[in-house]
């Protein structure tokens, strides 16, 4: 049996879905959908990148891996996948780089190459969508001048879970007693919610409604 407590923020629920809370993290990109989940005979997904800022931007696009801890919600960050079937061997995205002006979306368009056999269970690997820095920087020194300016650019970027579910799907999962605390310093409450899973090689996917 696993637990794992996830910990909301309660003010996020009053938001329909976490596309709406990206888009607040970030005024200039825009994805969705946020989770892309291959079953059955599924071989093809899509997702769209929309640049929702005010000036062209370049977007790249990678594979990155992440292990979840077996309590919390926290994910680590590792270098490769933690399971002998490695899902981005399997999975093709084009394309992998784009640059789009203000208002412009994209298609990031996926094909599942499905072995003959899988083992039975969730096969999980992350899609990264990076901005790239400027060619030219906002902020320049004057060359009249012997002083110097310096500008500091942070480029953020965003992990959407890309799933492979094998097999007969089955999730044992309960919901045990909920605990509220309160931040000191904003006000915010928050709620821990513990749920356990247990039964199967499946993960627990979702919403809490």
């Amino acid at each position: 049996m696993r637990k794992y407590n996830l910990g909301i923020l309660m003010l996020a629920c009053l938001f329909s879905s976490f596309f709406v809370m990206v888009r607040q993290a970030s005024a200039d990109i825009i994805i969705l959908p946020t989770r892309i989940v291959f079953e059955d005979r599924d071989r093809f997904s899509v997702v769209t990148l929309a640049n929702n800022g005010d000036k062209p931007t370049t977007y790249e696009m990678e594979w990155v891996f992440f292990r979840m801890k077996e309590e919390g919600a926290a994910y680590v960050s590792v270098d490769k996948a933690v399971t002998d079937f490695d899902l981005s061997q399997h999975i093709d995205f084009s394309p992998r780089r784009v640059t789009l002006a203000p208002g412009a979306k994209q298609k990031v368009r996926l094909a599942l190459r499905r072995p003959a056999e899988v083992p039975d269970g969730d096969y999980h690997v992350h899609l990264k969508f990076r901005a790239m820095p400027d060619a030219v920087p906002d902020v320049q020194g004057d060359s009249g001048s012997d002083k110097a300016a310096v500008a500091v650019k942070i480029n953020v970027g965003y992990t959407i879970p890309v799933i492979l579910r094998s097999g007969e799907v089955s999730v044992d999962t309960e919901v045990q007693d909920i605990t509220f605390t309160r931040n000191p310093k904003n006000g915010f409450l928050k709620a821990f919610i513990p749920v356990t899973r247990s039964g199967s090689p499946y993960s627990v996917l979702g919403h809490l409604l």
